[in-house]
């Protein structure tokens, strides 16, 4: 059982970080760093792993909320708290170490990225004060970036395009790193660009017709799309949606589900354009929506809820029509 101090309890007990499945196992990483790995078809625990002796803080302040990942064979998770840390890559049959990436900085609260830049597959992820990138394969640490937000409370999983890192969490700019290897084998960091108008505090973006779409914390909550290459704006939308919001996007078409329990359509098959706003769930969202199937899952507070899904038929007539198909897009 977790009790969460006083001063974050508002944020609850978790679990935060999504579980992972791969075949016939599930693996699930709770919010006091409690690695499990569990048999889908009968729930029987396979092997498990806790951390607390290896480190002088379990967990992070505000709990773990790093989901695990997996990729190249092996499971990678960051442990760890205040000045004490380390990221594992692990075999996902037995949970030991193949290799274990220590230092003086535990994880911060965005998960993981596995990503090949300039040729190398690597893990990207941030520390407390830091953006780093690893080698996969062996975990040696390739680059690192400075990157200090309020309370070390970096949220946002960082987002890699090519040989470019976007980032952003609290009120930064969404930025974006060029990451480059020398004919020397060393490797560089470099800004690639900066947007100041446009922030993300806990919402991930996702690459959606050609366009970057973010949950911007400007403008008390709004939905807006950037060149991923220059981070020019290209398009955005109505302020005032909300503190928080979490994108799931499939078939030309985004939603973002805000933390107030409304859903926001976005169409960007074409020019992004805004379509309708659904109320799916009556009490606060803090959780990604999933998309499966013609299907959206959203998980609130209290429930889980599964809404049908009907695409629209066409791009064309006036979205005031009430023949309109876009007007009847997602049910």
């Amino acid at each position: 059982p977790y009790k969460p101090v006083p001063i974050v309890g508002e944020h609850g007990a978790g679990p935060f970080a999504s579980p992972l499945v791969s075949g016939s196992t599930v693996y699930t990483f709770g919010i006091t760093q409690i690695l499990s790995a569990w048999n889908v078809e009968t729930g029987e625990l396979r092997w498990r792993r806790t951390f607390e002796d290896d480190f002088a803080r379990v967990p992070a302040f505000y709990g773990n909320s790093v989901s695990p990942v997996l990729s190249g064979g092996k499971l990678i998770v960051a442990v760890g708290g205040a000045g004490s840390g380390a990221v594992l890559g692990l075999d996902p049959e037995t949970g030991a170490d193949v290799w274990r990436t220590a230092g003086d900085e535990g994880p911060a609260y965005g998960s993981i990225t596995v990503a090949d830049i300039a040729g190398t597959r690597q893990v990207v992820l941030f520390l407390q004060k830091h953006l780093v990138g690893m080698e996969l394969e062996t975990g040696e640490l390739l680059w690192r970036q400075p990157f200090k937000v309020p309370f070390d409370s970096a949220s946002v999983t960082p987002f890699v395009l090519g040989d470019l890192v976007i980032i952003s969490s609290g009120q930064t700019p969404t930025e974006a790193h060029r990451i480059a290897r020398g004919e020397d084998g060393s490797w560089s960091v470099e800004p690639a660009w900066s947007n100041g108008d446009v922030s993300m505090a806990y919402s991930t973006p996702v690459l959606a017709g050609g366009g970057l779409v973010v949950f911007s914390t400007k403008k008390k909550g709004q939905l807006v799309v950037l060149d991923p290459e220059s981070g020019d704006l290209v398009w955005e939308g109505e302020p005032r949606l909300g503190e928080n919001g979490f994108l799931a996007t499939g078939g030309g078409v985004v939603f973002a589900v805000a933390d107030d329990g409304r859903a926001h359509v976005l169409d960007v098959r074409e020019t992004p354009r805004a379509i309708r706003t659904y109320e799916v769930a009556q009490s606060a969202i803090w959780n990604y929506p999933l998309l499966l199937d013609r299907h959206l899952v959203i998980k609130d507070w209290s429930h889980v809820r599964v809404w049908k899904l009907t695409p629209p038929a066409s791009t064309s007539g006036s979205p005031d029509s009430p023949n309109d198909p876009q007007n009847d897009g997602a049910r």
